[in-house]
């Protein structure tokens, strides 16, 4: 019910359960979420367990070596406190916001029914598109549509791409979700945020 309030500030803990928790409970059951997935190369959890390692040598063992222990900590924390919260409010401003849909796979086959673009482009959401600071900083991500239609496409070319899009979707009918700033979009997932927690 409160989602609206804590949800946003819980954010801040995402990168640190990557570190910690998530990957491990994904390799270990084999699933993620209630998906599952295909075996994982030995190689590939070597890889991932030697970057986990490499990283909590050079952003714990190192720091609390070399550093006060309070400062150490507060740095890490900080540093996932930031990651996180930039990480979740990139992609919830693309995906869980007012407007998009968030379809339902049929039961029996675990398919959706609906045409793969036009599935993109309704679930999913740009923001901020006129702000070249906030385009450069999240690398195109806030141009999340034209992501999902072309993701080889480098993203400098997605405001003249998202044109093409935005027209295309208003001749054949589709919705074409977009907010003209961070700001909007930030309210409108706080908004969804607490629908969903009285729905």
């Amino acid at each position: 019910r409160f989602q609206h309030i804590y949800g946003v500030p819980a954010y801040m803990l995402i990168s640190l359960n990557w570190l910690l928790l998530d990957d491990w409970i994904t390799l270990f059951s084999k699933k993620i979420n209630t998906t599952p997935i295909r075996s994982i190369a030995k190689k590939e959890i070597f890889l991932m367990a030697l970057g986990k390692f490499i990283n909590v040598i050079f952003f714990v063992v190192l720091p609390f070596v070399f550093l006060p222990w309070p400062i150490a900590l507060v740095g890490f924390l900080s540093m996932h406190a930031c990651m996180g919260m930039a990480l979740a409010v990139v992609f919830q401003l693309a995906h869980v916001v007012e407007h998009v849909e968030f379809p339902l796979a049929d039961v029996e086959t675990n398919k959706i029914e609906n045409e793969w673009a036009k599935h993109q482009v309704a679930t999913t959401a740009n923001f901020a598109m006129r702000n070249k600071i906030v385009s450069w900083y999240v690398g195109g991500l806030n141009f999340q549509v034209e992501h999902h239609l072309f993701p080889r496409i480098s993203h400098v070319h997605y405001p003249k791409i998202s044109k093409i899009v935005r027209e295309t979707c208003e001749e054949l009918g589709v919705q074409y979700n977009a907010f003209p700033t961070m700001y909007k979009a930030f309210f409108s997932h706080v908004k969804l945020l607490r629908q969903l927690g009285t729905a």
